[in-house]
């Protein structure tokens, strides 16, 4: 993960800004995990997925 880039303000997708923050959390199923890693992975995102309950 790139710490002098300016993208990592911003949301991958939709390009808005968005809060630094480790409290920033969405609960997804594991298929929607598995896409978005895939995605990640091809667009080289510093995005981190994990399945969780």
């Amino acid at each position: 993960m790139s710490a002098n880039t300016s993208s990592q303000d911003l949301c991958p997708k939709c390009k808005e800004k968005i809060e630094n923050s480790k409290n920033n959390w969405v609960a997804i199923q594991r298929q929607g995990v598995n896409g978005i890693h895939e995605a990640r992975v091809k667009r080289t995102y510093d995005l981190v997925t994990e399945a969780g309950t």
